[in-house]
């Protein structure tokens, strides 16, 4: 800054004993009401410092019969608001004289507001929204888009898209949900005989053997994953019927993948949730591995938002509400929880259960991310598929699909 506080400096000279006046730079050190003083004025005390006469490397020409000795700090009681002033640029300017001067309680301005921020940013309050999804029905299967402000069309973060899903995609997966018991277990689940935090407990459904895991989150979400190789091949299954191949081929070609294996398909309940834990799934991938994210039941009765996305920076969580024919996605460093509900504390019953699909381009460079996250996650029955050279993967440019495809019938 070229602002200086100066100070009026009085001093006499021993040999003729008249005073020498100027104006020297100083501290303010505290002010104080002097209760004598008619006026009622308040006095200041500063502090002198002349080391050596000079100041950002000036001499103050003229100024050294004011001081008597160098690298001498003076302090002077009583000072008036008067005897106190602010210089711009002081060094350039004759000292003794009122030039540069300003009156103390100097106004340092900027411009004024208008020069410094927009108008509107106190005309209007701010409105943190995602641009609205499309309809389903605009979305082709496979067809995606990133998540973006309304305000500007920049992302909100980084690797969060929405994807259109092939038409039945919601409501098939609800009916692979029901015949293999779990949407009969989840609702026991949750509303009633929810797991211990952390508890895992492992069940028979109609293919395999899966487990029932409740995560230490601040809700009473459970997941149900496959635990044996017939309930994995089940749900892989399902998936080729419902024709996740689009979406996998149309995103793994758009991401710029040669390949994808889809290693850890989850089915997650939950009915209520407080303070959910903000979190990614997935870290450092290089970018090669995504979660999908579609709802196959929801709450009826209710427009609050299920989810919540953290935008990039961290000082913004935007709501999301799922919609089905679409399927969030999101990769690494895609901060996110589910949004506070309570659907059992209203009496209804509510559930809401969703597929999540997690797909990686495993490869040497990524691999241990994968599996420490693999591992983090769940009891982990599948390392081998993150065995290099992969040996398993179901989309790949030269034609690889998931398990063989069926009739679905109509979406929601």
């Amino acid at each position: 800054s070229n602002l200086q506080t100066i100070c009026h400096f009085i001093r006499k000279v021993k040999n003729n004993k008249e005073e020498r006046k100027c104006w020297l730079p100083c501290d303010i050190e505290e002010r104080v009401v002097v209760s004598s003083s008619a006026s009622g004025l308040t006095s200041y005390k500063v502090k002198f410092s002349s080391y050596n006469h000079k100041i950002d490397g000036y001499h103050m020409d003229g100024w050294q019969t004011c001081v008597t000795r160098r690298k001498e700090t003076i302090f002077r009681d009583h000072l008036e608001p008067s005897e106190i002033t602010i210089m711009d640029k002081w060094t350039s300017l004759d000292p003794l004289t009122n030039a540069g001067m300003a009156p103390f309680r100097h106004y340092i301005g900027a411009g004024g507001a208008a020069t410094i921020f927009p108008q509107k940013w106190i005309d209007e309050r701010a409105e943190y929204a995602i641009t609205p999804f499309d309809h389903p029905q605009q979305l082709q299967p496979g067809e995606y888009r990133p998540i973006t402000w309304s305000h500007n069309g920049l992302p909100v973060t980084r690797n969060a898209y929405i994807v259109g899903l092939p038409e039945g995609f919601n409501t098939n997966m609800y009916d692979f949900a029901v015949e293999q018991g779990a949407m009969e277990m989840f609702r026991s689940t949750l509303n009633g005989r929810p797991n211990k935090n952390g508890a895992v407990r492992y069940v028979d459904l109609r293919d395999g053997e899966w487990y029932v895991q409740r995560p230490h989150w601040n809700s009473n979400m459970h997941w149900v994953i496959p635990a044996d190789e017939t309930a994995r091949q089940a749900y892989l299954r399902q998936l080729g019927k419902v024709g996740f191949d689009a979406v996998l081929k149309s995103f793994g070609t758009g991401q710029g993948l040669d390949k994808l294996t889809c290693f850890h398909n989850t089915l997650l309940g939950i009915s209520q949730a407080d303070d959910s834990n903000m979190h990614a799934d997935f870290y450092e991938t290089q970018r090669k591995s995504f979660d999908f994210l579609t709802p196959i039941i929801m709450s009826n009765n209710t427009f609050d938002p299920e989810f919540h996305l953290q935008s990039r920076d961290g000082n913004v969580i935007v709501n999301v509400k799922y919609q089905y024919g679409t399927a969030i996605v999101m990769g690494d460093w895609t901060m996110h929880k589910s949004a506070p509900v309570n659907y059992y504390a209203e009496e209804r019953g509510d559930i809401r259960v969703v597929c999540s699909i997690y797909c990686s381009e495993i490869t040497e460079e990524n691999r241990d991310s994968l599996l420490k996250m693999y591992h983090e996650e769940a009891p982990a029955p599948f390392y081998h598929l993150f065995d290099t050279p992969v040996k398993e993967w179901h989309w790949d440019n030269d034609g690889m699909t998931l398990p063989q495809k069926q009739t679905v019938r109509d979406q929601f």
